[in-house]
């Protein structure tokens, strides 16, 4: 290390010095060199420090456009329920799912909580019983995942049009993955 670099430890007190509480120094970018103060870097990506109890970071922390937006979504998450839209969609959805399911002997399981539950595969599944149903679903328009979710936009209609492709789908799969 050249003179001119500061140690880990200078560079940690210069920033101790001017964010007290935490930063996020641009938690995508990649390390900047092999100086870059090790003891704020935390997880995968994210930069901050920790001095023990809770974690803080100035990500969009002070930013009023970010915050003024932030303010906004939470109005409307109260304002319009979006808490319990969501899990009265979620449980009519991933219900209905795990109905076809056993309908077409279809070896999987939505299990979790209704907004955002994860899709598994029963005990003594075949091997790719999971990539064949999403492909399957995929296939008939329906894009899912391991862990997949309801949002605000969906309606009724939209969960029961999404059903009846799942069924279809699931109706493709049931012969060669269906349970004895």
């Amino acid at each position: 290390m050249s003179e001119a670099q500061p140690s880990n430890s200078s560079w940690l007190e210069r920033f101790q010095a001017v964010m007290p509480w935490g930063s996020s120094t641009c938690s995508k970018a990649p390390l900047y060199s092999p100086d870059e103060p090790s003891a704020i870097v935390r997880g995968s990506g994210c930069r901050v420090w920790d001095r023990g109890g809770a974690v803080i970071t100035s990500t969009f922390g002070g930013e009023t456009l970010s915050l003024a937006a932030c303010k906004a979504a939470m109005e409307v998450y109260v304002e319009q329920d979006v808490v319990s839209h969501l899990w009265k969609q979620g449980k009519k959805m991933w219900e209905g799912l795990n109905h076809i399911f056993r309908d077409q002997g279809i070896p999987l399981e939505v299990k979790g909580f209704w907004p955002c539950p994860a899709i598994t595969p029963l005990p003594g599944s075949p091997e790719h019983i999971e990539e064949a149903f999403y492909r399957a679903a995929y296939r008939n328009g329906v894009s899912l995942y391991g862990v997949s979710y309801v949002n605000f936009s969906h309606q009724d209609s939209d969960i029961e049009e999404a059903l009846q492709r799942l069924e279809t789908a699931c109706r493709s799969l049931a012969k060669p993955f269906a349970t004895q």
